[in-house]
């Protein structure tokens, strides 16, 4: 089975080290980015999420599970010491696509 790697980006959302600093526009962004490339929380596989403070993660854990309704993909959730342009969180997410 081939592996088609591309990069996926819109203007609906901003740059990825944007200044944005609140969990709910994190997952907008991601969102935009998902439809962009024809797919969805529904079609995630797995989602990575960097936090600055891990006492966010109730927070965050609230509007991921909002976000991503009934979608269950693998998850990750880790404290890291930074974050580019000092966001507060960042999501790394792998998504099957439509063709």
């Amino acid at each position: 089975m081939a592996t088609i790697h591309k990069i996926i980006s819109t203007a609906d959302s901003p740059a990825a080290l944007g200044p944005y600093y609140r969990h709910e526009q994190v997952f907008a962004n991601l969102t935009a980015v998902l439809k962009e490339a024809n797919s969805s929380f529904a079609h995630a596989v797995k989602c990575t999420v960097f936090l600055k403070d891990l006492n966010d993660f109730d927070v965050v854990n609230k509007v991921y599970a909002k976000a991503l309704g009934g979608a269950l993909p693998s998850r990750a959730c880790v404290q890291v010491a930074r974050l580019p342009k000092d966001v507060l969180v960042e999501i790394d997410c792998i998504a099957t696509v439509n063709a």
